[in-house]
């Protein structure tokens, strides 16, 4: 009877052992459950890498610059294009104005010329020749003064004297025979035409010829 408290007393101290075991293991396990937990936890919220803000902005600028700077290089090129296209109206419309002086000093020019042929055939006998001849010199300065003036305005006539007829630079007033010309060929010039880089101040009014 003295032996059954001592068996009893036994298997109580080997069940807590077993217990405090069991108990260890579970907190071990435990213990490693929550580091993989929290080592999984720290990779997912590892931050991410991120575009520099600075260097972001400062591309951004460079783009809206690129940009300011092209946008200004096209307003520049319609400025100068609207100033040239400006200053060949406004010239086209004065030296308009003077194509009239123009014809009329060309028609004098001509009657003095033939003035000074006449007096050359007829010959000289109170000197008039000599006066002619001044006259014409005088009228051929004027003449290089007008061609200079045209040249830096770059104004220049029409060539339309033997050429095809083109409507864009010429305007047909008459009609024409002759054989030995090809249609739609001009063979007179009653009034010159003038012109400024590619726009038209007068168009040449001419002669044409129709065989037909």
């Amino acid at each position: 009877m003295a032996e059954q408290p001592n068996e009893n007393t036994q298997e109580v101290k080997q069940e807590e052992l077993k217990n405090e075991e069991n108990s260890r293991q579970e907190t071990a396990q435990t213990a490693e459950e929550v580091t993989e937990e929290k080592q999984d936890k720290d990779v997912k919220e590892e931050p991410q890498p991120k575009t520099d803000d600075k260097d972001a902005k400062i591309a951004e600028l460079e783009d809206q610059l690129l940009r300011a700077r092209a946008e200004f290089a096209n307003y520049k090129r319609r400025m100068t294009e609207d100033m040239i296209k400006l200053g060949t109206y406004t010239t086209a419309q004065v030296v308009d104005k003077f194509l009239t002086v123009l014809d009329n000093f060309e028609r004098a020019e001509q009657q003095v010329l033939g003035l000074t042929e006449k007096t050359q055939t007829d010959g000289d006998a109170n000197g008039g020749n000599e006066i002619l001849k001044a006259v014409v010199e005088g009228m051929q300065k004027i003449r290089k003064q007008f061609d200079e003036t045209f040249k830096k305005l770059d104004v220049e006539e029409i060539v339309a004297l033997n050429q095809k007829f083109d409507p864009n630079l010429h305007e047909a007033v008459m009609r024409g025979a002759n054989p030995e010309l090809a249609d739609d060929t001009i063979d007179m010039v009653l009034q010159k035409g003038y012109k400024i880089r590619e726009q038209i101040i007068r168009h040449s009014k001419v002669r044409v010829i129709s065989n037909q």
